[in-house]
């Protein structure tokens, strides 16, 4: 995977025609975030609970839960929501329960959520902080983002992405960096972030 095909284009320059994108990213650049949100689901939400996919994709990682679902967790209740169209259309799983059109800079989803996660979403060109009030308004008074950021020398996204400055989410939980895909031949690092909602007055709680 080369920098060029994946920085500095629109969404649908990007995805549109990506039609391997699956086998691109899970298999042929040892990403692994949507292990790791996969790992967090099943240590952290009951079934019962509705998820939000942010930012889905083809449904990777309800595609790990499934993949997981020996260890005796789930089903999981997943509605997955994306900005680009043909991607839900390629998606690789049946196991999510909705799949809806969805800009997170237009406004909130469209009910809120205990549990949103969010990976290869939180990072350059694709969601930061300017979205942060649309995020919190989509998450319940107790509800958590899980929200994989890159991790360098060259790129803090807490910092670039303006996450400290916002004053919508609290930073509630910040992981140790990992290995999480490889870039022109160059190994990057990504902190799995957690963020939660702050209840300040410029907050419309919405039923």
């Amino acid at each position: 995977m080369t920098v060029q095909k994946y920085f500095g284009k629109t969404n649908s320059e990007l995805y549109d025609n990506w039609d391997n994108y699956h086998e691109e990213i899970i298999n042929g650049s040892e990403w692994r975030c949507h292990k790791n949100a996969a790992e967090w689901i099943m240590n952290t939400v009951d079934e019962a609970d509705p998820i939000a996919d942010l930012g889905a994709g083809n449904g990777e990682i309800g595609y790990e839960l499934e993949q997981n679902a020996h260890y005796g967790k789930g089903p999981y209740i997943i509605d997955a929501y994306d900005m680009n169209q043909k991607m839900l259309d390629r998606f690789i799983t049946e196991s999510y329960r909705s799949k809806t059109l969805h800009n997170i800079y237009d406004g909130p989803m469209p009910t809120q959520y205990k549990y949103i996660v969010g990976t290869g979403v939180f990072t350059l060109d694709h969601i930061d902080a300017k979205a942060s009030k649309n995020l919190a308004d989509s998450l319940t008074e107790d509800g958590l983002l899980f929200a994989p950021m890159p991790y360098s020398y060259h790129n803090n996204y807490l910092e670039t992405g303006g996450w400290f400055e916002q004053k919508d989410l609290e930073i509630y939980i910040v992981g140790k960096p990992y290995k999480s895909i490889v870039i022109d031949g160059q190994q990057e690092y990504h902190r799995d972030i957690i963020l939660k909602r702050k209840w300040v007055d410029n907050h419309t709680k919405r039923e």
